[in-house]
């Protein structure tokens, strides 16, 4: 299941853009029942009056991990269906999301500055912080989720 709100405009404040999604995993198979979630929350804003028009946003997202390894209960998301909306929507960070933590049990903070040079050209930069969300790493116990 999938519910979200891209390109909003808050009315009285052009400069400003929402978007936002929110996606549930159900179901069972194979004697294990799945419960995960993921989601995330950004606004950009556009200022408009300096040149180059820079857009600096900021983005939250969290994809749920599993508290209990030892149950038939999958609460960890799997982030093997995701849809491209702009970069880092739900693969976040191109080592990190791909090769490290795989956009399941992590929560992320994304502060960006973009500027569109011309039609073609995008000039930017996306700084990230990640923790786990749950205190283990690929089923391994760990004692921080930094």
């Amino acid at each position: 299941y999938n519910l979200r709100a891209l390109n909003a405009k808050v009315p009285g404040v052009q400069a400003l853009t929402l978007n936002a999604e929110y996606a549930l995993e159900r179901g069972s198979g194979e004697g294990v029942d799945y419960d995960a979630n993921a989601w995330y929350a950004q606004a950009d804003y556009a200022f408009s009056t300096v040149p180059l028009t820079p857009i600096l946003g900021y983005r939250y997202a969290s994809f749920s991990g599993d508290d209990n390894l030892t149950d038939n209960r999958q609460k960890a998301w799997d982030s093997l269906s995701k849809g491209f909306v702009d970069w880092s929507t739900w693969l976040v960070g191109d080592v990190v999301g791909n090769y490290l933590l795989f956009n399941s049990n992590e929560n992320v903070q994304q502060f960006s500055l973009k500027t569109h040079l011309n039609e073609t050209l995008t000039l930017g930069a996306i700084h990230y912080q990640f923790w786990l969300d749950e205190k283990n790493y690929m089923g391994a116990p760990v004692s921080d989720r930094r």
